[in-house]
């Protein structure tokens, strides 16, 4: 289910992308005690496809940041959205951390 959501979150995002959205559903979880992506998708509105499966360089990202215990990068991430496709003032009032291609990362505020 996680590397289908990584996938369905970034596509096209390569191991990069899929690393930030990994570290997001790692940081949820980590953060509010979260025990199942399928929590985390519900709690936080993910709306990334789980139908389809997901390639080697998603599944290399995934292990990276949850099996070897890594992070895509040093601050913690909980919340994102592609400006290409939404407009968010809430996530804009959280805290910035970066931006990858057109998906913007944040972290509570």
């Amino acid at each position: 289910m996680l590397e289908r959501l990584c996938y369905g979150e970034f596509g096209d995002g390569g191991f990069v992308g899929a690393a930030l959205v990994a570290q997001a559903v790692k940081d949820a979880m980590n953060t509010y005690g979260i025990t199942s992506v399928k929590e985390v998708i519900r709690r936080f509105s993910y709306d990334g496809r789980t139908d389809i499966p997901a390639g080697k360089t998603i599944k290399d990202a995934v292990i990276y940041i949850f099996d070897m215990d890594k992070s895509a990068v040093q601050h913690r991430i909980i919340y994102m959205y592609d400006t290409a496709y939404v407009d968010s003032e809430f996530h804009e009032t959280q805290n910035y951390v970066c931006t990858f291609k057109t998906t913007r990362f944040f972290d509570r505020k």
